[in-house]
């Protein structure tokens, strides 16, 4: 748990509309996100977990195909499908009658819309947004690969357990079918809760 690690330091992955236990590793932990790695497959790297009428759902990111041990800086977006199209739809579709869609839905649109090219940029402009928000605090950037991590670092590197760690109930939009449900993107508090979503974090 976050309380029990108190005093160390994090390293973090890049995600894509990271999970709230992500936002709440920067909250409490000098912390410093991962640039230098190798691209890891069906990660938080390029997905996030929203919920609609039918349960959680995730999102993934299409990517341009190449070398299977790219490198995180040289990891390009597809564009041959749509997808910030159909992601759009599926925030709709989840969210539409949430509190705070209307508020949030035409900034979320234009951060997908720009369509940078590197993986990295996406992911960096999603965690600026919700810093601006005032959902997270600052972060540094790794200035090189650390393969020896001592005790006083916790690795989320390759952990994405961390998005399935629980968290303290909050208002969502179909808890009267499924409870509350947690390990979700940012994204659900942010439509469900608002500018309270902060203090929540």
């Amino acid at each position: 748990m976050i309380q029990e690690m108190k005093g160390t330091t994090a390293l973090l992955p890049t995600s894509y509309f990271p999970s709230l236990l992500y936002l709440k590793v920067i909250n409490t932990f000098e912390t410093s996100i991962e640039i230098y790695e190798t691209y890891q497959k069906r990660t938080i790297r390029n997905r996030t977990v929203i919920l609609t009428a039918n349960g959680p759902f995730r999102l993934s990111i299409p990517l341009q195909k190449g070398k299977t041990k790219s490198k995180i800086t040289d990891t390009k977006i597809s564009f041959e499908e749509s997808w910030q199209i159909q992601h759009l739809k599926h925030l709709k579709s989840a969210y539409g009658s949430s509190p705070y869609y209307e508020h949030y839905i035409d900034d979320i649109a234009q951060i997908l819309e720009e369509s940078p090219q590197q993986l990295l940029d996406l992911n960096f402009k999603i965690l600026d947004y919700f810093h601006d928000l005032g959902y997270c605090c600052s972060w540094k950037l790794t200035q090189s690969y650390n393969y020896d991590v001592g005790k006083e670092i916790k690795d989320y590197r390759g952990n994405d357990l961390l998005e399935w760690e629980s968290q303290l109930p909050y208002h969502q939009v179909f808890q009267h079918k499924f409870g509350f449900v947690d390990g979700l993107s940012c994204l659900d508090l942010l439509f469900n809760m608002g500018p309270e979503g902060s203090a929540y974090l």
